[in-house]
């Protein structure tokens, strides 16, 4: 898997020790919502995304990567079982549930 990217205009917060690793902490705000962006290097470990009223924070969603292996995943991942092809699959997007992947945070 590539690396992602971070957004552009997160501000560095400082180092945090989580987990037995040192971290860089990184801060991301948009409107009501607060994005908590931990990295190892460029490698991501978590990502808190938090809801903020006055003074009241409400944590939303919490991501952690422990096993991120950067490179292409192995093609027989996305193999098929037999007895389907994919001449007989029909594509299916969108529905719940879904997956973020940091929601917008873990680009390519």
């Amino acid at each position: 898997m590539p690396l992602p990217e971070l957004p552009t205009d997160a501000v560095f917060q400082g180092q945090v020790h989580q987990n037995g690793e040192d971290l860089d902490h990184w801060l991301k705000i948009v409107h009501d919502s607060r994005f908590h962006i931990y990295t190892a290097g460029k490698i991501p470990r978590r990502l808190i995304e938090e809801y903020v009223v006055g003074d009241v924070s409400s944590p939303i969603m919490t991501y952690e990567l422990r096993d991120f292996q950067e490179g292409a995943p192995d093609d027989d991942m996305f193999s098929i079982p037999k007895p389907f092809t994919r001449d007989v699959c029909k594509r299916h997007t969108g529905g719940f549930p879904y997956l973020h992947l940091f929601s917008w945070y873990l680009r390519f």
